[in-house]
């Protein structure tokens, strides 16, 4: 096993136990902050995050450091990569000064503009958003660090940080919940521990790589490259945060506020399963930046078809699990009132399946500079989703939101396969046979033999119940699924399980 090989299982491994850690601190104790700083204060602790990130935008210069430094360091142009770090640098200081501007003008109407809240509520939202607003405007020049880091294969440093600064978080909020402290300290536990994981950042790439950032050396002509290829991906950005903000205020607009209250839940639980899919995300940049120079395009598709094979194997089984004890779960977690949210969130999820097993042809589009293209698609996709949701959100409430998301994913896949073909080169006719022709029917076969034991034969209910099926369901999914490995599936499995003896 090369190195980059070695760097990418390993750093997945710490992305799945990361976002396994995230989800499980979310699930116990997230009802424990909330009992002890109260709703109120929760609620204010939720508003000042999510307020302040509708300013926190790098319009995709995150993705143009990854493409770009991988372009440079296949060519071998270590000058090339040092002005193109002194470019952006600039820009980001100058986008951070406007955001600064704006983040202290909206501090002195926050009053006006959140007019339904109490004079306590105010006071207690002042303090918090001074917190995060000060941390916006420290951290955001610094965002290019994760994009040189995967430029550089440097994928296990990137993750530990991020599991680091997830496990310190969890930590120190648990100090100050135990000791009774204020929400403010809450906030500030966040903030710290984030800091902390730049810090380590920030080392890493100064110690393990060519970059030096001097600002002297930023190119004109370059940032017209830059600009070009980055209006394109804050265009795509802009067009997949719609779908899911649109969604609420469409059926607040067409249906009621319970069709609102159920897919909430759908929305936090289709999130992880996208955080699942995009936890190897970015991890290819250089091994298909190099094959693409290289013109090896052999070698790109046999990248697309193992990495394809693998997501669609890893989120099936997700996905057949959560279908198969998500009444119980919802039930368990949420409450009766909430049971029709496990519909919608199985509505959303399944064409993510389809979408995230083709990360690497995306990182190829994006490597190749077929960003416009790709932008175009999301714009398509949020009209599709758009037109559907009206008349299918005032018949279906909710259920009818969902399966608005879910068709103008399907159309955005069909787009994207006829994109990654055309334009990038890749054999997506081979990708769809191979992948999804071998692996969808014993998804469908897995799910149909689990949902019938788990809902038809096993009636126990509540969180034993949840625990139960979803050992049923994964033990029927891997019975199944081992049938349709290929040998080279089969070998690495094998030697996985030899190294554990």
């Amino acid at each position: 096993m090369d190195k980059s090989s070695k760097q990418i299982r390993i750093g997945a491994l710490i992305s799945y136990v990361a976002l396994a850690v995230n989800i499980a601190a979310t699930l116990l104790y997230m009802p424990w902050m909330v009992s002890v700083i109260g709703k109120a204060n929760y609620a204010m602790y939720t508003l000042a995050f999510s307020f302040v990130n509708i300013f926190v935008m790098d319009f995709g210069l995150s993705n143009s450091v990854s493409k770009f430094i991988a372009q440079y360091r296949a060519e071998g142009n270590v000058q090339k990569e040092n002005e193109f770090m002194a470019t952006v640098s600039k820009v980001y200081l100058i986008l951070d000064a406007v955001m600064a501007a704006i983040l202290q003008v909206l501090g002195f109407f926050l009053d006006t503009i959140y007019t339904g809240l109490t004079a306590e509520e105010i006071g207690t939202f002042r303090s918090l958003y001074l917190i995060v607003a000060s941390y916006a405007v420290v951290s955001f020049p610094f965002m290019p660090l994760s994009g040189v880091m995967y430029a550089y294969e440097k994928v296990i440093e990137t993750k530990l940080c991020e599991m680091f600064q997830k496990l310190f978080t969890i930590v120190l909020v648990i100090a100050a919940l135990l000791y009774q402290a204020d929400v403010k300290f809450v906030m500030l536990a966040n903030v710290f521990s984030a800091l902390i994981a730049l810090a380590a950042k920030f080392y890493i790439v100064k110690r393990g790589t060519h970059i030096r950032i001097r600002l002297s050396l930023a190119n004109l002509a370059m940032f017209r490259e830059v600009a070009g290829f980055t209006i394109w991906i804050a265009v795509q950005i802009l067009a997949q945060r719609c779908i899911f903000t649109l969604a609420p205020n469409i059926l607040g607009i067409v249906a009621t506020s319970e069709d609102i209250a159920v897919f909430s839940p759908a929305n936090s639980i289709e999130s992880y399963f996208v955080s699942l899919a995009m936890a190897i995300n970015g991890f290819f940049i250089m091994r298909i930046t190099k094959y693409i120079v290289s013109d090896e395009k052999e070698q790109l598709n046999q990248l697309l078809l193992k990495v394809g094979r693998f997501q669609v194997m890893l989120l099936g089984m997700v996905y057949v699990v959560f279908v198969c004890v998500g009444d119980n779960f919802m039930c368990a977690w949420m409450g009766a009132d909430f049971r029709i949210s496990w519909l919608c969130a199985a509505l959303i999820m399944l064409p993510d399946i389809l979408i995230y097993s083709e990360q690497v042809a995306d990182t190829t589009a994006v490597a190749s500079n077929l960003v416009k293209y790709q932008a175009l698609g999301n714009v398509i996709m949020t009209v599709v989703c758009v037109l559907l949701s009206f008349p299918f959100s005032s018949v279906f409430g909710a259920i009818g939101a969902s399966a608005a998301i879910a068709v103008s994913y399907v159309v955005l896949f069909i787009y994207n396969n006829i994109l990654y073909s055309r334009k990038g080169g890749l054999a997506m006719g081979r990708f769809l046979k191979e992948c999804y022709g071998n692996l969808i029917l014993p998804v469908l076969v897995a799910g149909v033999v689990g949902f019938f034991l788990c809902n038809k034969l096993i009636l126990i209910t509540g969180w034993t119940g949840v625990i139960i099926k979803a050992c049923v369901a994964s033990a029927v999914y891997i019975l199944v699924m081992s049938r349709f490995l290929n040998s080279q599936e089969k070998e690495m499995i094998a030697g996985l399980l030899q190294k554990r003896r």
